[in-house]
């Protein structure tokens, strides 16, 4: 059964600010994907095409018991500020995502849309008969993304 979820949310800040935070978090920064998700790049931090990040999904949060879902992406497309295609190619999931900043307010303000579409494997398969994994998903990247909206906010968020 095949996940497909889609997330949005409008930040108080520019693509090029968006674009900023999300490679740095992609990139292990640890600072508004957590407690559900952490990252670990290979090799490169600019995240171009071939770029490989390993995914954990922390069940019950970062630091506590629970099964970790753990899978590995490769970006194959990159529009910097505006797009970011990875594919997930090892682990608990075969897919994609696909995060998109839109500009909005002349720029002062930015649409982030992730769209996730992947099909569980092994653990996650299983987990994915208990619960709703699709739900799961959606509500950890939404926590993410309001996350990162506190985040932006106290940095004054230059637009």
């Amino acid at each position: 059964m095949t996940i497909d979820v889609v997330n949005e949310a409008i930040l108080p800040a520019s693509p090029d600010r968006v674009w900023t935070e999300l490679i740095a978090e992609l990139n292990g920064g640890a600072r508004w994907w957590v407690p559900h998700n952490t990252y670990r790049t290979e090799a490169s931090t600019r995240f171009e095409p071939g770029t490989v990040t390993h995914v954990t999904v922390h069940t019950r949060g970062v630091g506590r018991r629970g099964p970790k879902l753990e899978f590995v992406a490769r970006v194959s497309e990159v529009n910097p500020n505006r797009e970011l295609r990875s594919d997930y190619i090892g682990g608990v999931f075969r897919g994609r995502a696909v995060f998109r900043l839109i500009p909005l307010a002349d720029g002062h303000k930015t649409k982030l849309v992730m769209h996730f579409q992947a099909e569980p494997q092994g653990l996650a398969k299983v987990l994915n008969r208990l619960a709703d994994m699709g739900a799961k998903h959606r509500e950890a990247t939404q926590s993410a993304f309001q996350n990162l909206e506190k985040l932006l906010n106290l940095s004054g968020a230059p637009s």
